[in-house]
């Protein structure tokens, strides 16, 4: 019906954006998006067009198209679904430094939520702000009620993110600073483990295990592997003995050997 009442009256902002409303209700995103930039088009100050092209950009759409698009909706309407959705988006183009300026931004009149807050710690990192990063999630882990967060600070959100590199920057800036706790130590380990970096991290797992409490069996059985992976069976065998003896991880220990 909207498409109808468009033939007569091809300008109407508002029936372009009805029919976006519409064409989304059914799953029809490409229908929705085109409908809500047309509408947008024709009446920049339509809010709901902009949050609506915002959230319904196609998957298919080039990344760079919809970096383009976010921006010119985040100069006309710099409100939050808009802003969250262009940092994303910048993200993923690797322009870190608008990422950091639409979140920084937005963090002066909202509270970014734990998403977009290690979102803005790992573009720190990426853009070469380490200290920054840090600050950030390291609040985020005081704040915390999770005594191995609290224990790894800074670096375990960007572990929990699977940004390997990051992680073990912010780690290993917490071990530097003072900090010689077993997780700290263990956590670097375990992501230079995840880049394939075996010497370097039987190091660190290495260091986790001097410690008192660092008496664990999957510690030693991440240990153990990290040995076996840099040929060094005679220790690693040292090392599935022990974690045999801890018990928990006992089959995995005996089918490496």
């Amino acid at each position: 019906l909207y498409h109808r009442a468009l033939l007569v009256q091809p300008n109407n902002a508002e029936w372009h954006y009805r029919a976006g409303v519409c064409a989304g209700k059914i799953g029809d995103q490409a229908e929705a998006s085109s409908e809500f930039e047309l509408a947008f088009g024709l009446d920049r100050h339509h809010l709901r067009a902009a949050e609506g092209l915002a959230r319904s950009l196609p998957p298919s759409t080039p990344e760079w198209r919809k970096f383009r698009v976010l921006q010119d909706l985040l100069r006309a309407h710099p409100t939050v679904p808009i802003a969250l959705a262009f940092a994303q988006s910048a993200f993923k183009m690797e322009r870190y430094r608008y990422c950091i300026e639409a979140l920084e931004t937005l963090s002066r009149s909202e509270e970014l939520g734990r998403r977009e807050k290690v979102l803005l710690g790992r573009a720190y990192i990426l853009a070469g702000m380490p200290k920054e990063a840090r600050a950030l999630l390291s609040a985020m882990a005081e704040q915390s009620t999770n005594s191995v967060i609290n224990a790894r600070g800074a670096g375990h959100f960007l572990q929990v993110e699977a940004d390997w590199a990051g992680a073990v920057e912010l780690y290993k800036m917490s071990w530097e600073s003072g900090s010689r706790d077993p997780e700290v130590a263990f956590g670097i380990g375990y992501c230079l483990d995840r880049q394939y970096l075996w010497e370097e991290a039987a190091v660190w797992y290495e260091t986790a295990l001097r410690s008192p409490a660092g008496d664990r069996e999957y510690w030693y059985y991440k240990y153990a592997l990290a040995l076996e992976r840099t040929d060094k069976p005679r220790l690693a065998a040292e090392a599935y003995a022990r974690a045999l003896v801890l018990g928990k991880f006992a089959q995995r220990a005996w089918f490496y050997r």
